[in-house]
């Protein structure tokens, strides 16, 4: 799905932060993710910069790329884990676009390493760097669930 949102209605701030997203679940915490970094201009799709975003084992429930005003699609994202392509879906595209914000509703399991996703990019632009933002929402079990607890007393967990 992709929108286009006001500048003003992003309001996320640096780092990571706990939060509660549609996440009713109390033995869950939703963890969200931002990655946002230069693209310098003139980088070609060939050469395109790579990033690692850290993230904890979990749920990817969300991922949303946002391109501010002013990429005018020159700037092209992709977001990966290990050697498969997970945002955009289709394998080889990117994703790109001017004041716009692409949102992925998802249930990826991350169990296992690698804990990190690879945040590659590239600008088509000859004048100015460009600075998409990724955002990642992952939710985290805080508690096992009783399907869990009695599993370890069984020796079976």
């Amino acid at each position: 799905m992709t929108q286009k949102l006001p500048r003003t209605a992003l309001f996320w701030s640096e780092g990571v932060y706990d939060a509660k997203l549609d996440n009713d679940d109390p033995r869950c915490d939703t963890m969200i993710y931002k990655w946002e970094e230069l693209i310098p201009s003139k980088t070609a799709e060939a050469d395109a910069v790579e990033w690692s975003l850290e993230i904890t084992k979990g749920v990817i429930k969300r991922c949303w790329v946002f391109f501010p005003w002013g990429c005018a699609n020159y700037a092209h994202i992709q977001v990966l884990r290990g050697p498969d392509q997970i945002f955009p879906y289709t394998r080889g595209e990117w994703l790109g676009g001017n004041d716009i914000l692409h949102e992925f509703g998802e249930n990826y399991e991350v169990k296992a390493e690698p804990l990190h996703l690879t945040i590659k990019g590239y600008n088509d632009d000859d004048t100015y760097d460009h600075t998409p933002w990724v955002i990642v929402q992952v939710e985290r079990p805080t508690m096992p669930s009783w399907v869990d607890v009695l599993l370890a007393r069984l020796g079976m967990g």
